[in-house]
């Protein structure tokens, strides 16, 4: 009997059903340099303007795709996973859908290391994108659930582009980009006891088997 209740505690703290998700948030800040198309589009928002915005991802749950040195993390789209972005009076909500890290791949990026978060909607599309052509910023094995270093990047680069009839597109720095959240320690209590209680599990399962075997 016993063995079958840890079971069932096993699986109930490991189910994404009834685990939380883990959501990281980071923040990031920047000005508007220049206009794709016609500034219009967004408003009264003008070069040397000023924006704030945050992404969120869950950290337990996303897809990983490698290839020759290109990372994508594709996390699903949920209402509390978005990015939001604040321009003076007007602001936008993204959905958040990759994180693409690349430091091998020089097809892809022309020999320089890429960081680069994309939010979309229907309509409406933002991404940042830190290069590095001394190929040396992406030594960390924490991304992307850690902050990159801007200081080791040579291009800090934001875009936010919106349908309207065409494609528009503003274009700024990214002067901060940092952790403004990570995952609550009762969260993380919750995923170790459920990864522990299902090894546990697995060996009584082990156990009983070795002595119905010898019986």
């Amino acid at each position: 009997m016993k063995f079958y209740l840890l079971s069932l505690i096993a699986f109930l703290l490991s189910s994404p059903s009834i685990v939380c998700s883990a959501p990281i948030t980071f923040s990031f800040s920047g000005e508007i340099t220049q206009f794709i198309g016609s500034p219009s589009a967004f408003g009264s928002i003008r070069v040397g303007d000023t924006y704030t915005g945050t992404y969120t991802f869950d950290s337990t749950n996303y897809s990983h795709l490698s290839i020759l040195g290109l990372d994508i993390y594709n996390f699903p789209v949920l209402p509390e996973l978005k990015w939001d972005i604040q321009f003076n009076e007007k602001n936008y909500q993204l959905n958040t859908n990759d994180i693409i890290i690349n430091d091998l791949l020089p097809s892809y990026s022309g020999s320089t290391d890429i960081y680069e978060v994309e939010g979309t909607t229907v309509d409406i599309y933002s991404s940042i994108i830190l290069s590095d052509p001394t190929r040396t910023a992406l030594t960390s094995n924490a991304l992307p659930l850690d902050a990159p270093d801007l200081l080791d990047f040579a291009s800090k680069e934001f875009q936010l582009s919106v349908w309207v009839q065409e494609k528009h597109t503003a274009i700024g720095s990214i002067n901060t980009l940092k952790i403004v959240s990570v995952p609550e320690p009762s969260i993380i209590a919750l995923i170790s006891i459920g990864l522990v209680s299902i090894g546990f599990v697995r060996r009584r399962a082990k156990k009983y088997k070795h002595i119905i075997m010898e019986k």
